[in-house]
C-alpha cells in the first residue's frame, strides 16, 4: 500500500513538473517573439515600440481641435525615431479618436513626411468616427537605422456650399500612433 502511495506521489510530482516546464517555455517563447509597446511619458505622449532588433519612438502624437468653424485647420507635427540598428517598416494609425461631427466628410486629412506629400487633400481621406480601435492613416512606411523622420498631419475643416451649422463649434481629438 505504501509503495502505491509513493508511486502516486511520484506521478503527480512528475506531471506537475512537466506542466510547469511547459508554462515556463511557452511564456519565454511568447516574450521573445512579441513586440513590447510601452508609453514612456503620458504628459509628452511618447510611445516606444521595441522588438528584438528595432526600437522606434513616436514623440507627441496627440492632435486636438476645439470650437471649430468651416475653414479651420489643425496641424500636428511629430517625429518617429528609429533608435535600432536595422531598417524598419511601420504604419501610422489613429487611436482614441473623438469625432462627433455629423458631416464627417468635411474633415479632410493630409500628411507630409519630411516635406513630401504622402496624403493629399484631393484624396479625401477623412478623420474616422469616434472609436477606441485603431485605423490606418498610412501604411508601409520605412525608416533607416538611426534616422528621425518628421511628419506634419493636418485636418482641414472644409468650407463647403452645404449648411454646416450642425458641426460648427464642435471639437475633435485623436492620438497618432504606429504599428510595427
Amino acid at each position: 500500500m505504501e509503495k502505491q502511495d509513493n508511486n502516486t506521489r511520484t506521478i503527480i510530482t512528475f506531471a506537475i513538473s512537466i506542466v510547469l516546464l511547459i508554462l515556463i517555455v511557452a511564456g519565454g517563447t511568447y516574450a521573445f517573439y512579441t513586440n513590447k509597446m510601452e508609453t514612456d511619458n503620458i504628459e509628452n505622449n511618447s510611445t516606444n515600440v521595441n522588438t528584438n532588433k528595432l526600437e522606434f519612438q513616436i514623440v507627441d502624437g496627440t492632435i486636438k481641435g476645439s470650437n471649430l468653424i468651416p475653414g479651420d485647420t489643425i496641424t500636428k507635427t511629430f517625429q518617429i525615431k528609429n533608435k535600432g540598428n536595422i531598417e524598419g517598416t511601420y504604419s501610422l494609425v489613429w487611436k482614441s479618436v473623438v469625432n462627433n461631427f455629423i458631416n464627417k466628410q468635411d474633415l479632410i486629412v493630409t500628411l507630409e513626411e519630411d516635406g513630401n506629400n504622402l496624403i493629399l487633400e484631393n484624396q479625401n481621406q477623412v478623420l474616422p468616427d469616434t472609436t477606441t480601435s485603431q485605423s490606418i492613416i498610412k501604411d508601409n512606411l520605412t525608416i533607416a537605422p538611426g534616422a528621425t523622420k518628421s511628419y506634419t498631419l493636418t485636418i482641414i475643416y472644409q468650407n463647403t456650399e452645404q449648411d454646416q451649422t450642425a458641426d460648427m463649434g464642435k471639437s475633435i481629438s485623436a492620438v497618432i500612433d504606429m504599428l510595427v
